[in-house]
């Protein structure tokens, strides 16, 4: 496999586990409302984002590194 397609594969397996973690704190926020613990809620919420907001620069990045190695 060429180095541009190992890092395309480690770069989504990351995404992949970002989202995955994000996943997580929603359903804790789910939990946490259910029992009224909005503190709680909010936490896992604004951790939420942030896995967000990593899950979307690594998109980012993946984009930038495929359009390097792209012909148009």
């Amino acid at each position: 496999m060429s180095d541009a397609l190992e890092a395309a594969q480690a770069g989504y397996r990351e995404l992949a586990d970002e989202l995955e973690q994000a996943l997580a704190h929603a359903r804790t926020v789910i939990q946490h409302l259910e029992h009224r613990e909005l503190a709680r809620a909010g936490a896992h919420g604004f951790a939420l984002q942030g896995h967000l907001v990593g899950a979307q620069a690594k998109l980012n990045e993946l984009a930038v590194d495929w359009a390097e190695h792209s012909t148009p």
